[in-house]
């Protein structure tokens, strides 16, 4: 019967350090993708 949780806010400051990592991992993912597709068309 108190204040709702707030679901928006990360309740620990770990929760941002995670997600920004998952947003690091996918970048990454990307431009290995982008440079695997540029050497593969360089080497031909």
């Amino acid at each position: 019967m108190g204040e709702p949780p707030d679901k928006r806010e990360p309740a620990d400051p770990d929760e941002w350090r995670f997600r920004l990592i998952l947003a690091l991992l996918e970048l990454v993912q990307l431009l290995l993708w982008i440079l695997g597709l540029w050497l593969a068309s360089g080497w031909r």
